[in-house]
């Protein structure tokens, strides 16, 4: 009797340390503020994120999402991937449907474009705008969603 007791203690015990190690049980890491300003219109969004997970963002009024990978190893730098619902639309610089940048800039801008009328038997990709982002690291004890933590 007292074997399955030690048992089901451990194995609990066990349960409990990986969720404690492996992050499930955690605040979030960090906040994006996140604004467009395009031939549209103007968007803002703040998403509140976790490292090694992909962060989602929607501008609504733009018609546009944003993902953002950011992994704890290589806190530096950051995967962003656009896009928008209307077709040929939106990406960023050399038709790339994502990007890396640097955390180190307090603020990022990124020119966002679309596919144009094909011109001389070339595609011309036409400016529509930026995309703003602005990266904020928390401090475990704090989640209020705002970014007052650290700048990354």
């Amino acid at each position: 009797m007292r074997v399955g007791i030690r048992i089901r203690f451990i194995v609990a015990l066990a349960i409990v340390g990986h969720l404690l190690a492996g992050g499930a049980v955690h605040a979030a890491d960090y906040v994006v503020k996140i604004g467009a300003d395009t031939q549209s219109g103007r968007g803002v969004s703040s998403l509140i994120c976790w490292f090694d997970h992909t962060c989602h963002g929607e501008l609504k009024e733009l018609g546009l999402q944003v993902d953002i990978d950011l992994r704890r190893a290589m806190s530096r730098i950051a995967r962003l991937r656009l896009h928008g619902s209307n077709f040929g639309c939106c990406y960023f610089e050399y038709g790339r449907d994502q990007t890396a940048i640097d955390l180190r800039a307090a603020l990022h801008q990124e020119p966002i474009f679309k596919d144009a009328k094909a011109r001389g038997g070339m595609i011309v990709n036409e400016r529509v705008g930026s995309l703003y982002l602005k990266f904020r690291l928390l401090s475990p004890d704090q989640d209020d969603g705002r970014g007052s933590g650290q700048p990354i």
